[in-house]
């Protein structure tokens, strides 16, 4: 039995032998207007586009290609959802370019 009485006061005890915890998912679409890799907590998740099942909670999606400014997106996936990214990514001169406070004509 998980319940015993404790010895000086006879109160009840609870004795949880095992905490099993399922976590939930939700589903995540990338797309990206090039081929790009995908990363989540370090590990690579694939290539767009993809489609994949990420544990519900906020996370935080890197989108890596050669030549091109990487790109984060931190997205809060609730669990039984479809959830979806698309990133445009930017080659270097463009970004270096968009981050430019210098007047543009």
């Amino acid at each position: 039995s998980n319940i015993t009485n404790n010895v000086n006061t006879g109160t009840p005890i609870i004795k949880l032998s095992q905490l099993v915890v399922v976590p939930e998912y939700g589903n995540v679409s990338f797309t990206a207007n090039y081929k790009t890799q995908v990363f989540s907590d370090g590990q690579y998740l694939g290539d767009t586009p993809l489609t994949k099942k990420v544990i519900a909670k906020k996370n935080k999606f890197n989108f890596l290609r050669a030549g091109y400014a990487p790109q984060e997106v931190e997205l809060k996936v609730l669990a039984n959802t479809d959830n979806n990214i698309n990133v445009t990514l930017l080659n270097w001169a463009e970004y270096f370019y968009s981050q430019s406070t210098a007047e543009k004509t």
